[in-house]
């Protein structure tokens, strides 16, 4: 607030006084009208967020509630009224929040940096340490000279093994920087569950597969056999009696046709600048186009029943939390398979 200074001596108190008070009711009046332009997102995992009062929640994927392999414990985004409605033009979102598991080595905070981006040969990284409501965080801007436009912005906080990352997908907007300064650490919903010994907790550790590229998560306590039956590229590892076989394969010939022609809803389509990944039921299958430096990249994930090849292994329909996590990890050139 701009004060009048006055050559009254006797009145220069008042007018101090006056002008706090002022001030201090003007900061409040504008604090409310901030609080009142916003909602605010509460977590079961332990954090609250703020997003536009014209936006809405676009996706909610809670590890908890789906059927299906996610790498993420949970996945929140947000975004205006305008997006999502119609196949056409839809969005998932222009903000969002990741929560993970600490223990994946990919998912980590130096993983969850190196792993952005990577898209670009020239991409740029700069990071810093920031503090967020009295919570240590790092922000990182990811930015390509060849595609200036793409700058991509992301917070991530590490506490109680969780890693939380936030993002602001790529495009550059002045209001994020309310988003992510409006993160706040809430007490987080325990379920009610049968009692779990730490002999069930599965560790996992980061498996590198050859010179193909790729990466993926194995139980801590597995070995990984390759070549397997003299197959090039073909790993396996063996958990709780049941075998999980991961091939990697490479061909030239052009066969999106063919996944272009199974039926609606059993591929997902995921482009990432020039590369095109084809998913089959979000798992188990995947063709990749690497027009740098891969031809065509097809990574097959299988578990059998018992500790052979077939015919000595059936297909298994249990898709357990090993294999889940396998899915949900695999990697090639930083780029999610499925």
């Amino acid at each position: 607030m701009n004060k009048k200074t006055y050559l009254i001596a006797g009145l220069l108190g008042f007018i101090i006084l006056t002008g706090a008070a002022c001030t201090t009711t003007e900061n409040t009046n504008v604090q409310q009208e901030t609080a009142s332009a916003s909602q605010t997102y509460t977590s079961d995992y332990g954090f609250e967020i703020q997003y536009p009062q014209d936006w809405r929640v676009i996706l909610e994927i809670d590890s908890k509630t789906v059927d299906y392999p996610t790498d993420a414990v949970l996945k929140v985004s947000f975004g205006s009224e305008a997006r999502g409605e119609s196949s056409e033009g839809a969005s998932d979102g222009e903000w969002f929040v990741s929560v993970y598991n600490g223990d994946m080595p990919s998912k980590s905070i130096a993983g969850l940096i190196t792993g952005t981006g990577t898209q670009f040969s020239d991409r740029a990284e700069k990071t810093e340490n920031i503090t967020i409501n009295g919570i240590p965080a790092i922000k990182a801007v990811i930015t390509t000279p060849s595609n200036p436009s793409w700058v991509y912005e992301a917070v991530l906080i590490e506490q109680e093994d969780r890693v939380f990352f936030i993002t602001n997908g790529a495009i550059e907007n002045d209001s994020f920087d309310e988003f992510y300064n409006s993160f706040k650490r809430v007490e987080q919903v325990v379920e009610e569950s049968t009692e779990t010994s730490t002999a069930d907790v599965i560790t996992y550790k980061q498996f590198t597969a050859g010179d193909t590229g790729m990466i993926f998560d194995i139980p801590n306590d597995v070995t990984v056999a390759d070549n397997v039956n003299g197959v090039p590229d073909l790993w396996k590892f063996i958990y709780n009696e049941n075998s999980y076989l991961i091939l990697y394969s490479e061909a030239r010939g052009d066969i999106s046709l063919a996944w272009a022609s199974r039926d609606e809803g059993e591929v997902t389509v995921t482009n990432h600048d020039n590369i095109t990944v084809y998913s089959e039921n979000g798992f188990a299958h995947t063709a990749a186009y690497f027009l740098q430096p891969h031809p065509l990249a097809n990574i097959t994930i299988t578990k059998l029943v018992g500790t052979g090849l077939k015919p000595d292994g059936d297909y298994s329909s249990d898709l357990d939390e090993v294999y889940q996590r396998l899915v949900s990890s695999v990697r090639l050139d930083g780029i999610a398979a499925f």
